[in-house]
């Protein structure tokens, strides 16, 4: 497992070797979790720049955008086993296993040598939208898959995440990951398979 390689910096900065961003808050180092960022904190950003931009300073005080994720907790709980339930039934998988890992949990980099040497101008690269699809996913995994995505990815390299719901059981297991900053999530009305 790689360790944390924390630094302080003067301006937001991503450690590509953990996929977590750090950001300089009174001389201490703090981890985001970016990918629970929801829509509504990048709106309220956007309306903080605008009013900035128009003289309103709009009353002081601390933003409370600065901590508005995404409740994964409730999330997963959403579509957590019930009581005495097989915890491979769903998924052939244990599920309950899976629904108390974090969301942004450190992981190995199994990169061979020569791709770990290898450098890149993230800034030249275009950005990419990266589709997902998924049928009667365990939410813990799904919600996994988005946030691995959001926090091992330079952000600029990101424009969107499309979750493609190929007529699951539960709409809402697609739905509620559209509040996340660049998921957008589309449903098929019928089972359509992986590939069309």
């Amino acid at each position: 497992m790689l360790g944390r390689k924390e630094r302080k910096v003067d301006r937001e900065d991503f450690d590509f070797e953990n996929g977590t961003q750090l950001i300089y808050t009174n001389g201490q180092d703090e981890e985001e979790n970016r990918g629970l960022r929801l829509k509504e904190l990048l709106e309220a950003k956007t309306e903080a720049v605008t009013r900035g931009r128009h003289g309103s300073t709009g009353g002081g005080g601390t933003s409370s955008a600065a901590a508005v994720l995404f409740d994964e907790r409730a999330y997963i709980e959403g579509g957590a086993l019930h009581k005495g339930e097989d915890p491979y039934i769903r998924n052939r998988f244990n599920q309950e296993a899976s629904d108390k890992l974090a969301s942004n949990r450190d992981l190995p980099d199994t990169r061979v040598s020569s791709c770990k040497a290898k450098l890149y101008d993230a800034d030249s690269l275009p950005a990419t939208s990266v589709i997902i699809t998924f049928h009667n996913e365990a939410r813990s995994t799904l919600l996994r898959t988005v946030v691995s995505v959001l926090n091992r990815s330079p952000e600029n390299l990101i424009k969107e995440i499309i979750l493609v719901d190929d007529f699951s059981d539960n709409a809402s297991d697609g739905e509620e990951l559209s509040k996340i900053q660049k998921v957008r999530v589309l449903r098929n009305d019928k089972r359509e398979g992986m590939y069309k």
